[in-house]
């Protein structure tokens, strides 16, 4: 944290002695894939220019399909922000073909960052394998965000250099933010960090490490795939078995289906959303980790 401060206190100098020359400077186009990274992103760029967002929010990133529009936002980016294939599969090949048209951060393959694998076997895939290798959700790792956030500030300060002290400044401040944000959930989660629960897809799992969680399985094996009637039969014997309290849809996945799941077990259902539904700032991303916080307490506490 102190570090962090530090690096504040020396952008705000690096902001007063440049702030003549960034008048002048002309701000890149940002695209950006999704809206947890987006938020991310215009943390960063706050007062110099807004990222634009690719996806709609609400859109799944698993199954997308973009419109001749979005493939034009792409072709007239500066700097294309995505996690990388196992999230944005339909993004493969429109980057491959951009050429030197456009830089291209690809955050899986930022070494600062934690990348966790999909996990396999028993309830979390009925001893079926993951198609994703790497689980793409980095976002909901707090410490990634703030690894995140500096990503983006030096590599928009290569791309814009007039404008590379606010990037960092923005940053350092955006880091500290995330920082109080981890302190605070880890404090409003411990009462039920024992408490065992159901998610709908394997998306959670840089949240529950991070937050020390008792996540039990997911619905799903492909979240591109809803289960089969096998599968919620096996997954209703384990509910009911390891008295697990709470399963988890998210917005797209109808309640009906997971009402005959829970017959009899005593499970709630509730509602978790990895994506989150604005295309904010910083505040839409702690929005989107304290919802998480709160749908999990809320269903989960005795």
């Amino acid at each position: 944290m102190t570090r962090y401060f530090t690096i504040l206190l020396i952008s705000m100098g690096l902001l007063a002695t440049g702030a003549s020359n960034s008048a002048s400077a002309k701000p890149p186009t940002v695209v950006v894939s999704v809206a947890p990274v987006r938020a991310l992103v215009a943390a960063v760029m706050q007062g110099i220019a807004e990222p634009t967002l690719l996806l709609r929010p609400g859109a799944s990133p698993h199954d997308y399909r973009m419109r001749p529009s979005e493939a034009r936002m792409l072709e007239n980016a500066a700097l294309v922000i995505w996690v990388g294939p196992e999230l944005e599969g339909f993004l493969v090949k429109p980057i491959t073909v951009l050429g030197a048209s456009a830089q291209v951060l690809t955050l899986l393959d930022d070494p600062s960052i934690t990348v966790l694998s999909g996990r396999s076997g028993g309830i979390w895939g009925a001893g079926e394998t993951h198609s994703e290798s790497r689980d793409p959700h980095i976002w909901l790792r707090p410490a990634n965000a703030a690894r995140i956030l500096e990503t983006v500030a030096a590599t928009l300060g290569k791309l814009d250099p007039e404008n590379r002290p606010r990037y960092h400044m923005n940053a350092a401040r955006a880091v500290l933010e995330v920082g109080a944000l981890e302190a605070e959930i880890g404090d409003l989660l411990a009462p039920v960090r024992d408490m065992p629960y159901i998610v709908f897809h394997d998306a959670y799992q840089y949240f529950e490490k991070t937050f020390r969680l008792n996540a039990k399985g997911a619905l799903a094996v492909d979240p591109g795939r809803p289960p089969g009637a096998r599968r919620l039969r096996e997954l209703k014997q384990r509910i009911a078995a390891e008295q697990i309290g709470c399963v988890f849809r998210e917005p797209d996945f109808k309640p009906a289906t997971l009402a005959a799941v829970i017959e009899g077990t005593g499970a709630q259902i509730a509602e978790l959303d990895p994506m989150g539904q604005v295309s904010g700032n910083l505040q839409a991303y702690a929005s989107l980790i304290r919802n998480l916080a709160r749908n999990l307490k809320s269903c989960l506490a005795p």
